[in-house]
């Protein structure tokens, strides 16, 4: 479906990933198989849809607010109008994007949590198990707290906020009302946006372009793209439709997937900076746990993947790498239509570096010139020193806003430099070890 204009927002084919870099080819054995696809309109959906599209798939996508074009209009929540695409379209497999994702906004709200993802998980999880459909639920790690990280499949869930509480209540509603369903976890998700606030990841590059953006790096994160996901269920799909019905133990039960380049958003940040050209050296790297008021976070997130890699090697998929992205060059090509394409599209971070650049060269020819002047006198008033002082000083401060602190700051210590509330105030300060 073509991308709807959004005023302040560039309208790009990448809402459903044109700028993907994989070949695709029909897939053949999948003859009379139909796939339902909820939330097609989002983030994970459009992918998911895309690619099985590619692929040769008979589908559906649902979608509610942003349905256009080839994707159907459904208010999941209506259980009248859910059951009525199941008789129309009559699917083999569902795979259930449709959730919240945003951990503080159902923090506020766990009525409408346990709506969205447990009560209509229940409700699509029993239709799927009346029509011997085969189902794949979406599922987070955030059912876990992150202080027995690496995680299995059969590790114990401990949520820690009311998002990972939903999924996991949505996973054993699923395992009760459809025991061959497959609930498959997943981390951080990125990839094609529709606009740049869209995934946590591409936010940062609006974050960054403020003064000394204050950055986490106290939470890790292994960020995956949507794009790989949506391949990489495309390919278990095609496994379950060719050994489902003789081996269903191998398609029934908790999956983990997840990219293996770990990240902190500090560290995102500075992936992000090299890509759009900011310069990083103002960044401020916040070692400690988030403070209170948001939705707790689990420090440590990674998942061990052994169950999906196993069936796609089996399944003649090849190295499991190949669902897995470079993060860097993925998230380049993602973020490519939001980069500044000239220079009046200069972020005021970028400007000020610019005009410290300028009034260092016009200090330093004053110091020479002053010098000069100086050179040709027999004595020095205090007049004199104390302007040949100043420029000195000046020349420091601006060497300093123009290099970065990292540059100077003794091993051990922490600098940091930065312009106050107005481009007249400039404040400086050096923290020991």
């Amino acid at each position: 479906a073509p991308a709807q204009a959004v005023p302040g927002r560039p309208r790009i084919a990448a809402r459903i990933g044109l700028g993907a870099m994989q070949s695709c080819k029909m897939r053949s054995g999948i003859s009379g198989a139909r796939v339902l696809i909820t939330g097609a309109t989002g983030l994970l959906g459009r992918q998911v849809l895309r690619v099985f599209e590619e692929r040769g798939w008979c589908t559906r996508g649902l979608g509610l607010a942003r349905a256009q074009g080839r994707i159907v209009r459904c208010d999941l929540l209506n259980s009248e109008d859910l059951e009525a695409q199941f008789n129309d379209f009559k699917p083999t497999i569902v795979v259930h994007c449709a959730a919240e994702r945003r951990p503080d906004v159902l923090e506020e709200d766990r009525a409408y949590a346990t709506k969205i993802n447990v009560d209509l998980t229940r409700d699509i999880g029993k239709l799927c198990r009346a029509r011997g459909v085969w189902l794949i639920y979406i599922s987070t790690n955030y059912v876990f707290d992150g202080k027995e990280a690496p995680y299995a499949e059969d590790a114990t869930p401990k949520p820690v906020n009311t998002y990972g509480e939903s999924k996991y209540a949505g996973e054993q509603v699923v395992a009760e009302v459809h025991p061959d369903a497959a609930t498959v976890r997943v981390p951080l998700l990125y990839g094609p946006i529709e606009y740049i606030g869209e995934t946590s990841v591409t936010a940062l590059l609006t974050a960054i372009q403020k003064e000394a953006p204050k950055l986490d790096n106290w939470q890790e994160r292994f960020p995956t793209c949507t794009e790989d996901t949506a391949r990489m269920l495309e390919a278990f799909c095609a496994a379950q439709v060719d050994r489902g019905k003789t081996h269903p133990e191998l398609f029934r039960g908790i999956f983990h997937w997840q990219a293996n380049e770990r990240h902190t958003k500090f560290t995102m940040a500075t992936v992000i900076a090299e890509i759009a050209g900011l310069d990083a050296s103002g960044f401020v790297r916040v070692d400690d746990a988030p403070p209170p008021g948001q939705a707790p976070r689990p420090q440590f997130e990674r998942m061990l993947c052994g169950r999906l890699e196993t069936v796609l090697a089996e399944a003649g998929e090849g190295d499991s790498d190949r669902f897995r992205s470079d993060f860097a060059s993925s998230l380049k090509r993602q973020l490519q239509p939001f980069l500044p394409k000239s220079s009046c599209d200069c972020t005021p971070a970028l400007l000020r570096r610019r005009a410290a650049i300028g009034s260092l060269y016009f200090c330093a020819l004053c110091l020479l010139g002053y010098c000069r002047v100086l050179l040709r006198r027999e004595s020095v008033d205090p007049l004199s020193a104390s302007t040949l002082l100043g420029l000195f000083i000046a020349i420091s401060l601006l060497a300093v806003l123009v290099l970065g602190p990292r540059h100077w700051a003794p091993a051990g210590w922490r600098a940091t430099a930065k312009w106050g509330g107005s481009s007249s105030h400039f404040g400086l300060s050096l923290l020991g070890p």
